[in-house]
């Protein structure tokens, strides 16, 4: 059980800064869909409102 523990500890310490790679596009929603479009890819529109 304590080696499950370290392994798993272990894992997350290596994986967690690949997942932080993220390239934001900024730009206007029109050139995001034509580069999506390109690139097989899908859109994250990420937005909040504060008030």
């Amino acid at each position: 059980m304590k080696r499950m523990i370290t392994s798993a500890a272990l894992f997350l310490c290596v994986s967690v800064p690949v997942c932080q790679a993220v390239n934001w596009y900024e730009g206007t929603f029109d050139a995001a869909k034509t580069l999506a479009a390109l690139e097989n890819k899908l859109i994250l529109v990420d937005f909040y409102g504060a008030g």
